[in-house]
């Protein structure tokens, strides 16, 4: 869960007198800072297609349990097979996604 920005802990953000830059940048007078002291609501709501889902899809992701399974049991015994090549290629991939 997320706690709200008040009681985030952080310091409120305030304008200092004669600090004018937004508005000046804006062609206008100084603006005034009004900080609040109550938090607002957050909501939620689902969409229509969403609301429509089939009831197997509703309580949990579905999942192939025979599949999990399998892979447990090969994990567990050493012989999942694991391609190094693989999983260093995908993660540089990732990382000169991120970097460019």
């Amino acid at each position: 869960m997320v706690d709200s920005i008040s009681k985030s802990g952080g310091s409120p953000i305030t304008k200092r007198p004669g600090d004018d830059t937004i508005s000046r940048l804006q062609g206008g007078q100084p603006a005034q800072t009004v900080v609040s002291g109550a938090p607002s609501e957050d909501t939620a709501s689902l969409s229509a297609a969403a609301q429509q889902l089939p009831a197997e899809l509703k309580g949990s992701a579905p999942i192939d349990l025979p599949i999990v399974t399998r892979l447990q049991e090969a994990i567990a015994s050493g012989d999942y097979p694991i391609d190094l090549d693989a999983i260093t290629e995908s993660l540089f991939q990732s990382y000169m996604e991120l970097n460019s």
